[in-house]
C-alpha cells in the first residue's frame, strides 16, 4: 500500500509539473481528465482515463490563479487514486 501511494503522489507531482507552462485551456482539459478519473469504480478504469493527459498540450505561462488551479485538480486526482487503491486492495484481501 505505501508503495501504491508513492506512485500516485509521482503521478500527481508529474502532472503538474507538466501542465506549468500551459493556459486555461490546458486546465479546463486537466480538469475534464481528473474528473473522468474519479468518476471511475477501478484502478483499470482510472488509468485509461488518466492517458488522455497525453494528448493535452502546453500553451503559454500559467497565470497564478492556473497554477493554483492545477495543485487543487492534482490533490483532487491523487485523493481518487488513493481511494481506488485502498478499494482494490481490501477487495484482494477479502
Amino acid at each position: 500500500m505505501k508503495n501504491m501511494k508513492s506512485i500516485f503522489v509521482g503521478l500527481a507531482l508529474t502532472a503538474s509539473f507538466a501542465f506549468a507552462g500551459c493556459g486555461s485551456d490546458v486546465v479546463k482539459e486537466f480538469e475534464a481528465v481528473v474528473d473522468k478519473m474519479c468518476a471511475c469504480d477501478t484502478m483499470e478504469c482510472a488509468t485509461k482515463a488518466g492517458k488522455a493527459m497525453d494528448k493535452i498540450k502546453e500553451g503559454d505561462k500559467p497565470s497564478e490563479s492556473d497554477m493554483k488551479k492545477i495543485g487543487e485538480l492534482t490533490i483532487k486526482m491523487s485523493g481518487c487514486m488513493e481511494k481506488l487503491a485502498k478499494k482494490e486492495m481490501e477487495a484482494a484481501t477479502k
